[in-house]
């Protein structure tokens, strides 16, 4: 049996891992993922669909709630900033706010996601059999390059 030499996971319950941020020359902090509770998770799941909506919309009343889901994320987000910090931020800065949030997230879920690949993938080690130059899952996924005998019917 293979051993792991590798942990498939990475968990954290210290804050001092919590990614920092720079405004106005002070270091604060975003939230990780591994502190978010479920209702967060979904919360943040449920609010990233309606900055898709809203960011399509060319509608001014839409613009205006944009504005507003932007700055309900951030101060959900945001560990450890003042609120009249927060207040100060610009529509642009938000934004990037969110997308480094919303990319740390989904760079968790992804870690996440392979470790189950790991688990029910493990590597055995076995080698393509002798002679073959190709893999076995990439002639499946890609079909026989060899062609059918003429006697076939096929063309």
């Amino acid at each position: 049996m293979a051993r792991h030499t590798a942990p498939i996971l990475d968990l954290s319950t210290i804050e001092d891992d919590r990614p920092p941020i720079r405004i106005d020359g002070v270091i604060y902090h975003l939230k990780t993922a591994d502190e978010l509770s479920l209702m967060d998770s979904q919360w943040f799941g449920k609010r990233a669909e309606e900055l898709k909506v809203l960011g399509a919309s060319n509608d001014s009343d839409d613009m205006d709630g944009l504005e507003l889901l932007l700055r309900t994320i951030v101060k959900r987000a945001a560990a450890d900033v003042p609120d009249e910090v927060l207040a100060q931020l610009s529509s642009t800065q938000n934004m990037a706010i969110v997308e480094v949030f919303t990319g740390l997230l989904m760079a968790k879920r992804i870690s996440q996601a392979g470790a189950l690949a790991r688990i029910a993938n493990p590597q055995t080690g076995a080698n393509s059999s002798l002679g073959s130059s190709t893999s076995m899952a990439a002639i499946l996924a890609a079909g026989s390059t060899k062609r059918p005998p003429a006697s076939s019917g096929l063309s």
